[in-house]
């Protein structure tokens, strides 16, 4: 559960999820943006209820951000809707990090080793999500419907990637 490598190779595809599921505590997985592409590129949070054909954020089962290489960059993604808060423009290079809190049910993002909008999940202030339903939730990344987009995400205890990943391998 350490490292997943989403690349889109065809129009076809969805979310990739981690592979242990949580209901409380405290969690984090960062996201190397190797390869952007125009279309569905996203990292966030799923809940069990998320079905395996859908895209992060496109039910009221995911949030997300997106990362790919069009208008939508940087902004929030949830129930089909881009919500308040923009991230700012990922590009190839950058870090998206997520934090979750599941017993106050709250979703942070951020770029580069900054929290979106003053955000501090250790102190559980300024989460970009609050108010999430139907635990157990897991991580996921989704890089599909543009060939060549890849994304590489830690859902591990990996220090060596920790926001300072410089390579193209994972």
């Amino acid at each position: 559960n350490l490292f997943l490598t989403a690349t889109s190779d065809s129009n076809v595809g969805s979310a990739a999820p981690s592979t242990i599921g949580f209901s409380s505590g405290k969690y984090y997985f960062e996201c190397y943006v190797h390869t952007q592409q125009s279309d569905r590129m996203l990292m966030g949070v799923i809940n069990d209820n998320w079905t395996a054909i859908n895209n992060i954020g496109v039910t009221a089962n995911g949030w997300g951000v997106i990362m790919q290489s069009n208008v939508s960059n940087g902004q929030l993604y949830h129930n089909n809707s881009v919500t308040t808060g923009d991230l700012g423009t990922f590009v190839n290079g950058d870090i998206a990090m997520c934090a979750m809190d599941a017993d106050n049910n709250k979703i942070w993002f951020g770029r580069n080793g900054t929290w979106h909008d003053s955000g501090d999940p250790a102190a559980g202030n300024n989460s970009q999500f609050t108010n999430l339903n139907s635990p157990p939730y897991r991580f996921a990344v989704n890089c599909t419907n543009t060939v060549g987009a890849k994304l590489i995400a830690n859902f591990g205890q990996d220090s060596s990637f920790a926001g300072n990943h410089a390579t193209a391998n994972a």
